[in-house]
């Protein structure tokens, strides 16, 4: 009868080969998981940047959609003027215009649809040093409708670098670069369509282009 053997153990050789392999295992499935958070960190950058430029193309076309100028005030003490009209501080184009596109956020207070309204790029007043797209309005139709009194601006989105508008003229069949409605070349009428062109950077730095068109509702003058 055979004696019986005693159980061998793993060698320290065995263990420490085991260990590495183990650590290898490891270090690959942290790899791979570390470069799929990584990539769906970029892809979210990516969606929220193209939703923040496509929310404030939408906002601006739908506003400027909206757009109107009037005929109807007190003739002998005038107190309200509508415009249209392209000029003002910033980078690239300045468009300020009259629009029925107001929401009182208060019950029962002075305000009413109508509003002054302007978009333009200008350096970030919150002191990024970034170039932003500001929004500033006026709660309210005055006689200065083209000055900064009694507005409230607001940043509509962030890294900017230029803003284009052009306006379609029915009556030549051509795109203009500039519009004022109290002009000499355009007096008292809208163009019917604006296309709106803004220069961005993208989550990568990358400049990019993105272009939409407004039509506009009542090109003509209110007269009533």
């Amino acid at each position: 009868m055979s004696a019986s053997r005693t159980p061998r153990g793993f060698s320290i050789m065995e263990i420490l080969v085991a260990a590495a392999l183990l650590g290898l295992m490891g270090s690959l499935m942290w790899s791979a998981f570390s470069n799929t958070l990584d990539s769906k960190e970029r892809i979210e950058a990516a969606s929220d940047r193209v939703d923040e430029i496509r929310v404030a193309m939408n906002r601006m076309a739908q506003e400027i959609s909206y757009a109107f100028i009037s005929n109807h005030y007190a003739r002998e003490d005038r107190r309200t003027r509508t415009i249209f009209k392209e000029g003002g501080t910033g980078i690239g184009d300045h468009l300020t215009f009259s629009a029925f596109a107001h929401e009182p956020l208060v019950a029962h207070v002075n305000e009413s649809d109508q509003t002054v309204i302007s978009y333009f790029v200008d350096t970030d007043p919150d002191g990024s040093g970034k170039n932003v797209l500001l929004r500033r309005y006026k709660r309210r139709i005055d006689a200065d409708p083209d000055t900064e009194e009694d507005t409230v601006t607001e940043t509509l989105c962030t890294d900017v670098s230029d803003l284009l508008f052009d306006y379609w003229n029915d009556a030549t069949g051509e795109w203009k670069d500039a519009w004022d409605t109290e002009g000499i070349d355009t007096p008292n009428v809208l163009p019917k369509r604006v296309m709106i062109t803004m220069s961005y950077k993208d989550e990568n730095g990358k400049e990019t282009k993105l272009v939409t068109q407004a039509p506009i509702l009542l090109w003509q003058t209110l007269n009533f």
